[in-house]
């Protein structure tokens, strides 16, 4: 169905009425185009039996309850969120996609991609690139910083058949969306999420997107990983830290308690940014550590000998740890216990740190990751 879209976009392109039609009329427009929806059907034609655009508007409007309770696309639909965008060009190119929660302005940009323990062992070359804050005055600032190759190439080189980068298509798409989704010159939120190697697009996305004072924001970005590794170096982190200090850019990084591949790359070049929140396992030890407090962190680095000791103790549980199913199992017991024992005030705390900022981006990437990796 995606290619049979695609090249109706391309033959609908020339159409006046397609050209003036807003982005999310766009599609829609594409998926009647898809399945022959007149658009001047008429109630004859419904009673006929003929389908028509506003028969399946009302369905899509109560289409939660065609989906279990519980499941990631149940989840998704009672989250407010819709998929409006996807690019996905080629195996190669960076997968990304956004979607908006109308309820709250939100748009979230989500970022697909998967990477092995070796993988993060191998690729760990650095690439240099302009400090988009250079001019501005904080602690450790650097006219160029150095960011994994791996996550930062595709993100930010020119592209040599559009002649943008990746970063900049993000960018004007995010403007575009958000400006329909507050009817223009209104102000949104944005939200950035990925697992693993999203997570890692999602790090270098956010620092870019925040340090960018034409994109004009309701609120700070903010950015949710999971089995993140790191992704830049020392002068990336003070800037990042200073995107903070300022309001501009917030991260919660979540981290397994036995998930090698965030603590990989393992050089000294290599530094941690923003809040970390670890999740342990959802046993007896895992219950009395959540007991005390959430295992909240900033910036946190591991030593050389700590890494190592990691590495031995959890190599047997390496595959299962980082996969997104484990988050969530993880992420939703550490909640549900935490709120079973917390009094008035720590209830506010945990749902500003476990649910109402994070949620909804993350259903919104667990039902996507899942769409791409069905095996996980």
């Amino acid at each position: 169905m995606s290619k049979a879209i695609s090249s109706r976009r391309l033959s609908m392109a020339k159409r006046d009425s397609f050209q003036d039609a807003t982005l999310l009329q766009q599609e829609k427009m594409l998926i009647a185009d898809h399945f022959g929806i007149n658009r001047r059907s008429s109630r004859a034609d419904s009673s006929k039996g003929a389908l028509t655009e506003s028969m399946i508007e009302r369905k899509l409007e109560k289409s939660n309850d065609y989906f279990e309770e519980g499941s990631n696309l149940r989840n998704l639909l009672d989250s407010g969120l819709e998929v409006v965008w996807m690019a996905d060009r080629h195996p190669d190119d960076v997968t990304w996609a956004v979607c908006i929660n109308r309820e709250t302005v939100t748009v979230t940009l989500v970022f697909q991609g998967q990477e092995s323990l070796f993988g993060l062992l191998k690729d760990t070359s650095m690439s240099s690139y302009p400090n988009p804050i250079m001019n501005e005055d904080y602690e450790g600032n650097c006219e160029f910083i150095n960011l994994r190759a791996k996550v930062s190439d595709e993100m930010l080189r020119v592209r040599r058949d559009t002649k943008r980068s990746t970063l900049d298509e993000i960018k004007e798409k995010i403007s575009l969306i958000g400006n329909e989704l507050t009817g223009g010159g209104g102000k949104f939120h944005l939200s950035i999420t990925g697992n693993s190697l999203g997570g890692g697009l999602a790090t270098v996305a956010g620092y870019f997107l925040a340090s960018d004072s034409r994109l004009e924001l309701a609120s700070a970005v903010r950015v949710f990983t999971f089995s993140a590794g790191r992704v830049g170096c020392q002068a990336f982190q003070q800037g990042f830290k200073h995107l903070e200090e300022t309001g501009r850019l917030q991260l919660a990084r979540f981290t397994n308690s036995n998930d090698m591949k965030t603590l990989l790359p393992i050089q000294d070049g290599y530094k941690h940014t923003g809040m970390q929140i670890r999740l342990h396992k959802a046993d007896r030890a895992g219950r009395q550590r959540a007991r005390s407090a959430l295992d909240v962190t900033y910036n946190s680095n591991e030593s050389r000998l700590g890494m190592i000791f990691h590495f031995l103790l959890n190599i047997v549980s390496a595959s299962s740890c980082s996969k997104v199913s484990e988050y969530q199992h993880r992420l939703n017991s550490t909640r549900e216990y935490r709120l079973a024992l917390s009094d008035g005030g720590e209830y506010i705390m945990i749902n500003l740190v476990l649910n109402c900022h994070m949620l909804y981006p993350y259903k919104c990437y667990l039902c996507l990751f899942t769409t791409y990796s069905p095996t996980l």
